[in-house]
């Protein structure tokens, strides 16, 4: 079974981009990494990373010193890299380009960048199984959205 595991950014109306990534394998695989991630986390004392939080230094992480949270960040990064059975998946928006350019049908059918990026992510998902797994499905996890997860339901 796969698993992919997604971030998303900028989905305030004064971001200047919106993007969605993330990183899919094998369940196997994340297994394997999950002791040596949680042990990055236990420096920190954080349950869990969420990007913005860690680099903004908030929620969980109001306490941890910037060169911890770097250093968490860089840690995640590098684990993830080190295992070539990883991909990266990720979709950007320039909210200028998207109010400017995309046309009337495509701002109906996506309502908002997040929508567009989340689509172009699940055809990502979707090739790379066929690809690499055999056409194998895949577990999503999305970090806490409420806003964007009905509809991101509906349309997956």
């Amino acid at each position: 079974m796969l698993a992919a595991y997604f971030d998303e950014s900028g989905t305030h109306d004064q971001s200047q981009i919106t993007l969605l990534s993330g990183m899919i394998a094998d369940t196997v695989i994340w297994a394997r990494m999950e002791l040596p991630w949680k042990k990055h986390l236990a420096v920190t004392g954080a349950a869990w990373y969420h990007a913005s939080a860690c680099e903004e230094g908030t929620k969980q992480f109001d306490r941890v010193d910037r060169s911890f949270r770097d250093s968490l960040t860089f840690a995640l990064s590098k684990l993830m890299c080190e295992r070539q059975e990883t991909q990266a998946i990720g979709s950007a928006v320039l909210r200028q380009v998207w109010e400017q350019k995309a046309s009337t049908a495509v701002k109906d059918r996506f309502v908002d960048p997040y929508y567009f990026c989340f689509e172009c992510c699940m055809h990502q998902i979707s090739e790379w199984s066929e690809k690499c797994a055999g056409g194998e499905p895949v577990a999503l996890v999305f970090a806490e959205q409420l806003e964007y997860q009905d509809y991101a339901t509906a349309i997956h």
